[in-house]
């Protein structure tokens, strides 16, 4: 405290020259030390910002680019729209995949339901086998545009059909077709006839079917 009542003591007793003087030098050393511990950290991170954003719009100038590029051969492209449609119905076929295989879960092979039906009548010794037939196989037709305008691409939904006549009272025809049902593999019914013949006997005309992604054929 007392060395600065000594330094006051000497600048009053300056002149005012001298006064002026001592005060434009403290001015200089104080400025010379802000800008040495402040001024010099913020011209540093200004210094980092302008580079970020001098970077920032590099970048985005060359986003700018690569969609002008993109823009100019889209439009001398005249496939581009075809291409768009043909990966579109790519994806549209994909979910139809995804649904079938989900549908698919459980069902027998096309080459098991011949043996099946055979099999389980046999059981039944009651019932008379008239006939067992393989019919031709059928693809599904799928309804979207977009995917019958590219056919070509399509893998393709088959449904494997098979037509059983048989004969016996009502009886045995409806436990046969209740033994059916009870089977662990899953299948469709499409058509079922019947026909009394002469009492108690019928005949039954049975049409079912399974559904694969391959045309194969039945015992393959």
């Amino acid at each position: 405290m007392d060395a600065l009542n000594r330094y006051r003591e000497k600048f009053e007793a300056l002149g005012q020259r001298e006064r002026g003087l001592v005060l434009a030098v403290a001015l200089v050393l104080v400025y010379a030390l802000w800008n040495l511990i402040i001024g010099g950290a913020q011209t540093a991170q200004l210094k980092q910002i302008q580079l970020e954003i001098s970077q920032l719009e590099q970048d985005l100038q060359a986003q700018n680019q690569q969609i002008s590029d993109l823009q100019t051969k889209q439009n001398q492209d005249p496939d581009a729209e075809i291409r768009r449609q043909i990966a579109q119905t790519r994806l549209d076929l994909k979910k139809v995949d995804d649904r079938l295989a989900g549908l698919s879960v459980g069902l027998i092979a096309a080459a098991d339901l011949p043996k099946v039906l055979e099999n389980v009548l046999l059981q039944t010794e009651s019932l008379k086998l008239i006939s067992l037939q393989t019919l031709p196989i059928q693809q599904l037709q799928l309804t979207d545009e977009a995917v019958e305008a590219n056919a070509d691409l399509i893998t393709g939904v088959f449904k494997h059909r098979v037509r059983v006549k048989l004969e016996g009272s009502y009886f045995d025809i409806e436990k046969y077709m209740s033994a059916l049902e009870q089977l662990p593999w899953r299948f469709f019914w499409a058509d079922l006839r019947y026909k009394v013949t002469r009492y108690p006997a019928a005949e039954a005309e049975l049409e079912v079917y399974t559904l694969t992604t391959e045309r194969g054929h039945f015992g393959a």
